[in-house]
């Protein structure tokens, strides 16, 4: 588990250097077992995170108290994709311009990808003529609330908050990081294609 919270804070790193997790936004977490996960902690620069700078959460929202240590205030929907998919081992959180821009710009609750070579990132997808749906979500600062309304129907393994930013996840941190990719990939290609 240690090696794969250390490979999760190297991606993390990555990510802040996309430009994914300005000004300390965005969180991620690693399946613990089957009742709990490790989740980051709340207020970190993203670009300084380290392993000490997880903790344990619990699947039901709950979690052990640590004296100037919160989770994430969006925990509770780390909590809610690992009780809906137990093959789920790591979600990113990311807060990208492209996917907040487009989570804006596209109104409807999933967005259509089709005719990109790229879906075949995604296991079991073969050809780039497979038009695949990312689930969007209306945001709320309600996120328990949140967390509760989401069910296991997700066409890709993410799912987009309107104005916010999108989760995604992967049976491990490598699996996750190149869902991530693909997917911000898409939507950069899709917000390119509106604009022409």
């Amino acid at each position: 588990m240690h090696s794969e919270l250390e490979k999760l804070v190297s991606v993390c790193s990555w990510m802040n250097a996309q430009g994914y997790s300005p000004a300390t936004s965005g969180n991620y977490s690693i399946r613990k077992d089957g009742e709990s996960c490790y989740v980051s902690i709340s207020g970190v620069d993203k670009s300084k995170l380290k392993t000490t700078d997880f903790m344990s959460y619990h699947l039901d929202y709950t979690y052990p108290e640590f004296v100037g240590k919160k989770p994430s205030d969006e925990a509770p929907i780390h909590a809610r994709i690992y009780a809906m998919y137990p093959e789920a081992n790591c979600v990113l959180h990311s807060h990208s311009v492209t996917n907040t821009v487009l989570s804006l710009a596209d109104k409807s609750d999933q967005i259509e990808f089709k005719d990109f070579e790229l879906l075949k990132a995604f296991s079991g997808v073969k050809t780039h003529a497979e038009a695949k749906f990312l689930t969007v979500v209306e945001n709320t600062q309600d996120i328990i609330g949140l967390a509760k309304t989401l069910s296991a129907s997700h066409d890709l393994p993410g799912i987009l908050v309107r104005g916010h930013g999108i989760y995604v996840w992967g049976k491990d941190v490598d699996q996750a990081k190149r869902h991530l990719e693909a997917i911000e990939f898409l939507m950069s290609c899709k917000l390119e294609l509106m604009r022409l």
